[in-house]
């Protein structure tokens, strides 16, 4: 993490309103911190890596924030002590059309993340919610098999009926082939 002191990185945007993506989260103030988190998490869960700007509006006015002695101490800590597994983020202060805000790269691959205890998942622009329930239940769907799970939770594309299982079918295929070789 970059102390504070140190001068500024300077960004050039020339067209700010399109940045907002699956991988770019803006926030407007350091008050969206907590939205910010989860947008994290969102982000990792599907791309593994990811960038939040704080102080620049959805439709791309920059406003910039107020960054104190330990302003970016305190988003660390926020960061620690509310993403599960832990990820160690890169925290800037970065001067976008004169205006500082605060910038976050962050990537990971120990998915799924957690942010407050609840998993997400980036949808276009939005963080969508995943509970440990579902993500429970798609374990009892899709078998144990964690790599599978998070192949499926990052292409979103899940084909099994919700009452099959991995288990299921690895049970009813041994079946069938006990059933094959007593015939033969």
């Amino acid at each position: 993490m970059n102390n504070m002191h140190n001068s500024p990185k300077l960004l050039n945007f020339n067209n700010i309103t399109n940045i907002e993506s699956e991988h770019v989260e803006l926030k407007e103030s350091l008050t969206q911190l907590k939205k910010g988190v989860i947008s994290i998490v969102s982000i990792l869960n599907k791309h593994k890596k990811g960038k939040i700007i704080f102080g620049i509006k959805d439709d791309g006015t920059v406003k910039g924030v107020t960054i104190g002695n330990t302003t970016l101490r305190d988003i660390s800590k926020t960061i620690s002590d509310h993403i599960e597994p832990k990820i160690y983020p890169e925290i800037i202060e970065v001067l976008i059309e004169g205006k500082k805000c605060v910038e976050i790269n962050f990537k990971g691959n120990d998915i799924p993340y957690f942010a407050y205890g609840r998993t997400y998942k980036r949808i276009a622009d939005e963080d969508r919610i995943l509970s440990k329930n579902e993500y429970e239940k798609l374990k009892e769907r899709f078998g144990n098999n964690e790599e599978r799970i998070q192949d499926k939770m990052k292409s979103g594309r899940f084909y099994l009926p919700e009452t099959a299982s991995f288990d299921y079918i690895y049970k009813k295929l041994n079946d069938l082939q006990s059933e094959t070789e007593l015939s033969e």
